[in-house]
């Protein structure tokens, strides 16, 4: 039992592995877990395994007031219609104390009229606390709706820190926004962060531009530094690897036919929908996950989940050095011991660097793209916590373009 009454987990083996399909709490004052199960499904035997009993003992922590970082990975996602998925995808971004808005996450997947189909999604939400459809709520301040309640959802928020102003207002909340022009937050102060934040919503909204104009911008062919990944990956063992900026899906269409297993993450609503579309058309669903996610944010796994980190110039992306050090300790966190993150990056050898408009820190804007450009010192100062494996130096393009692969295993 939890300070919230019974929690139960509804599973199956799928592809020979556990997946959750359903998660079932509590009324409060109402019927338990355990007698929802009985009516939903009365022939169901009881049993578990290590995998879900981890689940378990998260959502037993998490109901007892700890911080948990809950991962996608065991839910059977594949479940919910394609709209409800993105919403779910969505909402798990909001982290533990923030909120957001029916109306909020309905922009951020480009819909600004479906507020009201969002909030019917997250009422159906199959996998509550690990998606945290309790975060969510009206515009103006008020709790909205809750299957299990508005006293719990009160209650839910209030031990995550949340202000509660009333039975059924948040105070002054501190919305958590992914509208279209990417993440903004309020109560932000002045300065850098603000402007590097600017510069990064209207590359959003650049990408998205032309993801939508040429759904095959680099081919199918995979990249170079991929097929080099995986024959290092394959060499190694590797069976689960985290692509980040995977854009339209070139190199992880390739992972997965080459026999990995692929959680690719992008934050362009057009990328991650085109990717998810080629990995429908050829089959590979089973192997790629896709999710559309801002890695300044942390990212939605839990720790030592997979055994090699890819990006083929995420790095370069239009953010600040403190946000690349965030984000390669992130990495470094999901990543097992002695895992591999490697990552290519445009150097200060490239004849595109010191061309265009200076946004500091390494970052030029040219032609309506922002390019952070490495020096051999920025590659060390994101190596911590790692062994700094190789520092290789390539060529791509017709510039050609000068880059760095770096390898870095955790320690």
């Amino acid at each position: 039992g939890t300070p919230f009454g019974s929690v139960a987990v509804l599973w199956s083996i799928c592809e020979r592995e556990p997946k959750v399909f359903r998660i079932l709490l509590s009324f409060p004052g109402g019927i338990s877990a355990d007698a929802a199960v009985e009516k939903l499904v009365p022939d169901v035997e009881a049993s578990s395994c290590p995998e879900i009993d981890r689940i378990l003992d998260q959502i037993e922590a998490f109901l007892s007031g700890e911080e948990i970082r809950f991962s996608l990975d065991r839910l059977c996602l594949d479940l919910c219609s394609p709209f409800s998925r993105r919403v779910l995808l969505a909402d798990f971004a909001i982290p533990r104390g923030r909120v957001s808005t029916y109306r909020r996450i309905a922009e951020h997947l480009s819909s600004p009229g479906a507020a009201r189909a969002v909030g019917t999604a997250l009422a159906r939400n199959p996998f509550p606390l690990i998606i945290p459809c309790h975060r969510v709520i009206r515009s103006d301040g008020s709790l909205g709706g809750f299957r299990y309640g508005l006293h719990m959802k009160r209650r839910l928020l209030e031990m995550e820190g949340a202000v509660i102003q009333d039975e059924r207002h948040v105070a002054v909340p501190d919305f958590f926004i992914r509208g279209l022009a990417g993440v903004k937050r309020q109560n932000r102060g002045q300065g850098a962060g603000r402007i590097d934040r600017e510069i990064l919503n209207a590359q959003l909204r650049h990408w998205e531009n032309v993801f939508s104009e040429a759904e095959d911008m680099f081919g199918l062919e995979p990249s170079e530094p991929a097929r080099m990944a995986a024959e290092l990956f394959q060499a190694e063992g590797t069976e689960r690897i985290l692509e980040l900026g995977a854009g339209q899906g070139r190199d992880s269409l390739f992972f997965a036919c080459s026999g990995f297993s692929v959680h690719a993450l992008d934050y362009a609503e057009k990328s991650t929908a085109t990717l998810m579309e080629k990995a429908r058309q050829f089959d590979l669903s089973a192997r790629i996950t896709v999710i559309r996610h801002d890695v300044r944010e942390p990212l939605p796994f839990d720790d030592e989940t997979f055994d090699a980190c890819y990006s083929h110039m995420l790095y370069c992306m239009a953010m600040t050095t403190k946000e690349l050090e965030n984000l390669s300790s992130e990495v470094r966190r999901v990543l097992r011991p002695r895992g591999l993150n490697v990552y290519t990056v445009r150097h200060t050898g490239d004849a595109h660097f010191g061309v265009g408009v200076c946004r500091g820190e390494g970052l030029y804007e040219t032609g309506g793209f922002v390019v952070h450009f490495f020096s051999g010192e920025k590659v060390k100062r994101l190596a911590k916590g790692y062994d700094l494996v190789g520092i290789d130096e390539f060529e791509e393009g017709d510039l050609p373009r000068k880059l760095f692969r770096v390898t870095m295993r955790k320690r």
